[in-house]
């Protein structure tokens, strides 16, 4: 029926054990006495003389450590490691505020979730993946694509499905692709330049990169002298004769092309500046390709 029953026979058992029973007089007047005690401590607690030095050789010491100040205590409070999404991010919140006159702009507090459009019955089956998943499709797809290959719609379509079968793209990856979408890219200036680059050994797909920046770029205003990390994955690079091109992939809907402009310019110069900085060659474009306008915007 409870913990004594096991604990009393196992302990009369044992006529080696030193056994005391407690009555509830006991347990009472020892309850007394551990109040009387807590009592005590709390008075001499409250009436310590602060004045009185017990081990005067270490009043200084006692004193530095107590009065003792932080000296990066304003750097705790300031974020160290950013993504150049995050980034991209703040630039956009910045110029907002700006545009509407605001001083401050506030940190994002959460991330927003992602909105899934209702699609309609008879548009389900051709719309199997929408909006960012379209982007993480195409995005795939053109960094296992052989750009040193030309295709046509024939030959593209059998690399998409060579590479569904090989399980390197899903069957929903695969389904929404567009293959005119990705042959106006192919075909268009940069297409080019990528695949001339790819067959000279100068095409660089999907390159992650860490950045070290000075926060007084992140945060304007600060005296403090700490580098900021700045993380991302640059869709592609190239290299050309007499320079480095970043190009960028965007599958946002928009209607023009200084929508882009606007929300990615910030994310296209730091991978100016990663690349610059680890290759020591000088970045002579920047480019967004919009799958939606079907168009090169050259930053």
């Amino acid at each position: 029926r409870s913990y004594l029953d096991w604990i009393l026979p196992a302990a009369a058992g044992e006529d080696s054990l030193d056994k005391r029973i407690f009555t509830p007089e006991d347990l009472e007047a020892a309850g007394r006495v551990e109040e009387h005690a807590e009592t005590l401590a709390l008075d001499v607690l409250t009436h310590w003389d602060e004045s009185r030095c017990f081990v005067p050789e270490l009043r200084k010491n006692l004193r530095d450590q107590m009065d003792y100040e932080y000296a990066y205590r304003d750097e705790g409070r300031l974020k160290l490691k950013f993504t150049v999404s995050e980034l991209k991010k703040r630039v956009s919140m910045k110029e907002t505020a700006e545009d509407a006159g605001a001083d401050e702009i506030g940190e994002e507090m959460y991330a927003e979730p992602e909105v899934v459009p209702l699609i309609p019955d008879f548009l389900r089956e051709e719309e199997t993946l929408t909006g960012a998943s379209r982007g993480s499709a195409y995005h795939k797809l053109l960094e296992l694509l052989d750009f040193a290959r030309d295709y046509d719609e024939s030959s593209l379509k059998s690399a998409i499905e060579e590479l569904r079968d090989e399980g390197k793209l899903t069957e929903d990856m695969a389904e929404c692709i567009r293959v005119p979408d990705i042959l106006s890219f192919l075909h268009c200036g940069s297409g080019r330049r990528m695949t001339a680059a790819a067959v000279r050994g100068q095409l660089f797909k999907e390159q992650p990169f860490v950045l070290g920046v000075d926060a007084g770029e992140i945060y304007p205003g600060e005296t403090t002298e700490d580098m900021i990390l700045v993380q991302g994955i640059i869709d592609v690079y190239f290299e050309e004769p007499d320079g480095l091109v970043v190009l960028d992939y965007k599958t946002d809907k928009v209607r023009k092309a200084s929508e882009l402009t606007e929300k990615y310019h910030a994310q296209l110069d730091y991978y100016g500046q990663a690349l610059e900085r680890l290759l020591q060659k000088p970045v002579k474009e920047k480019i967004i390709y919009s799958f939606t306008l079907k168009e090169e915007i050259k930053l």
